[in-house]
């Protein structure tokens, strides 16, 4: 769903209601909903997932299953709210949610998953879970709050939430609730790279910009990669 190979995509995808999509396939390197290979998700980009929507969503292969194609830079902004439930995987490199392989999370790029919302977003190998893939940085922004559901994971050495292996990390996470109560966070890497912000191998300083606040049941791993 989106912009085919070797095209950005600048426009408005919503899925509202009480919808239901199942095995949403990019084939290949482009992203499940977002561009295509060689693709990059603009600044006007936006994908909004909200009411008691169902998405069941990959990328075939370097490709973020929502965001853009291998190669493809992330500078839009995904929403995901109300009571939806987003399963989104990359079969390799690309992020669950975010950029593809090379792609990086730039500082325009937004994530927001709020509400009730219940997010499982992983990349098989080394991008990201949420944010950048393999060998590309993060400078954008991750919200999550609410009392949304978050499961974050690298299968290799990229971060939870942040960037993949290789990738510098220089945006912000802020993870808020209330008093009474917040989201639940999740964020692993299978190897070297943090939960919450770089993947192993990058290059550069401490980690910063990582906001975590009160009502939060757990959130796992912040700090730069190994």
């Amino acid at each position: 769903i989106g912009s085919h190979a070797n095209e950005d995509f600048s426009g408005s995808i919503t899925i509202a209601g009480n919808v239901r999509l199942d095995d949403v396939d990019s084939g290949n390197d482009g992203a499940g909903i977002g561009s295509g290979e060689n693709g990059s998700f603009t600044k006007d980009a936006k994908v909004t997932i909200k009411d008691s929507a169902y998405v069941d969503v990959e990328s075939d292969s370097d490709g973020a299953a929502i965001g853009s194609g291998q190669y493809g830079d992330f500078s839009g902004t995904i929403t995901i709210e109300g009571n939806a439930v987003v399963e989104a995987g990359s079969e390799n490199d690309g992020a669950g949610i975010g950029a593809g392989e090379e792609g990086n999370f730039t500082k325009d790029g937004t994530v927001n998953i709020g509400g009730n919302a219940e997010v499982d977003a992983g990349s098989d190998e080394d991008g990201a879970g949420i944010g950048s893939g393999q060998d590309a940085a993060f400078a954008g922004t991750i919200n999550i709050t609410g009392e949304a559901q978050v499961e974050a994971w690298s299968g290799r050495i990229g971060a939870g939430i942040g960037s993949g292996e290789n990738g510098s990390f220089t945006g912000t996470v802020n993870i808020s609730g209330e008093e009474d109560g917040g989201p639940t966070v999740e964020a692993e890497s299978e190897m070297g790279g943090a939960g919450i912000g770089s993947g192993g191998g990058a290059v550069g300083g401490a980690v910063e910009g990582v906001d975590i606040g009160v009502g939060i049941a757990e959130a796992a791993g912040v700090g730069g990669g190994a």
